[in-house]
């Protein structure tokens, strides 16, 4: 009898000792389920009229006629002062005007770069007034600027007003960017 007795007791306590193991598990996975957070990486059009000037690729270079260039971004129509939203939800990492970072920066004027919930770059360009700052969280279709022709734009002047947009995956380098019309493309499908 002692025997049995011992060997209940010896599964009572390896059972319990069980029991409280996957109570703790559990707790531990509740607890990461509450800590993770959604992503969104949603899109949306920065300007209410969805007119492109010039796309990415390859394209005439409007600087000297008969070469072509190769453009990172998309151009879309915009006028002076036209309210620039931002494409998606992130923390903006970059408000201001770059001036001879690179030889792919100088010409950007006043631009914003968003990193999105996706660690996506959306840089936007040639605006006349910036609306937020390093470190904002903002929303997608939140504004964040008016568009503009500050940097180097083509042709000269208010003529020239429009918002480049640039997308960059896998880091801020030019090398990274990507087309974003297929972004917003592949949003609407």
């Amino acid at each position: 009898m002692r025997r049995f007795l011992l060997r209940v007791t010896t599964f009572l306590c390896i059972a319990a000792s069980v029991a409280l193991m996957i109570s703790m598990q559990q707790d531990a996975v509740i607890e990461s389920v509450k800590t993770e957070r959604v992503v969104d990486c949603r899109v949306s059009y920065p300007v209410r009229a969805v007119l492109i000037n010039q796309p990415f690729g390859k394209n005439p270079d409007p600087a000297t006629p008969g070469k072509i260039h190769f453009h990172y971004g998309t151009d879309f129509r915009a006028g002076v002062g036209d309210p620039i939203t931002s494409s998606t939800s992130g923390v903006v990492i970059y408000s201001g005007r770059e001036m001879n970072k690179s030889k792919y920066d100088w010409g950007f004027g006043l631009h914003i770069k968003v990193r999105d919930e996706c660690d996506r770059i959306w840089l936007y360009a040639h605006l006349s007034r910036i609306q937020t700052e390093i470190g904002k969280q903002v929303r997608r279709g939140e504004r964040i600027g008016l568009a503009g022709y500050s940097g180097l734009v083509f042709p000269f002047g208010k003529a020239g007003s429009h918002l480049h947009v640039e997308l960059r995956i896998k880091g801020d380098s030019i090398k990274n960017a990507v087309d974003p019309m297929s972004i917003y493309k592949e949003q609407k499908s």
